[in-house]
């Protein structure tokens, strides 16, 4: 169950700011402002999750940023997950809300890909909710905390 949580926090990890830039979703339209900062932002990170450059994940998150996995664990930015390989990463139902210097995104991402562990690649297939909160730092806007669950069939 342990290997599942940090196998969890390192596609969260990787999920920094995911999304595709998608002109309908709502809590995005109006004003250029800090939500289009955040979508160019949350494309940005997809992009770089299916390169596999996890630096830019690293530039783009606080140095005390936390993560809940969909067990309940939480670990900072000082652990050392391992980080999935995504063969597609696509998002839809992006919310975002700017509240001045922080910003909430809540979204769906369906992923396939593998992430190594101990025992071998492991699947991370399947429909996720995330929810990230950003802040902008020396004015920069940078992933403070996330969490991940992963949908379960049929919902």
């Amino acid at each position: 169950m342990k290997q599942f949580a940090v196998l969890t926090l390192a596609f969260m990890l990787s999920l920094s700011a995911f999304a595709q830039n998608n002109p309908g979703d709502k809590g995005t339209k109006g004003g250029g402002g800090a939500e289009q900062q955040i979508k160019a932002l949350e494309d940005q990170s997809n992009q770089a999750a299916l390169k596999g450059d996890t630096a830019w994940a690293k530039a783009h998150s606080t140095g005390n940023n936390t993560f809940v996995d969909p067990q309940g664990a939480v670990s900072t930015a000082e652990s050392n997950a391992p980080q999935p390989k995504f063969t597609a990463l696509d998002t839809s139902e992006q919310n975002i809300r700017v509240f001045g210097n922080t910003a909430v995104v809540v979204e769906k991402a369906s992923v396939k890909g593998t992430v190594n562990t101990p025992s071998g690649d492991q699947s991370i297939d399947g429909d996720y909710r995330l929810t990230r909160v950003w802040v902008k730092e020396g004015g920069q806007w940078k992933v403070a905390a996330g969490q991940v669950t992963k949908i379960a069939p049929g919902m």
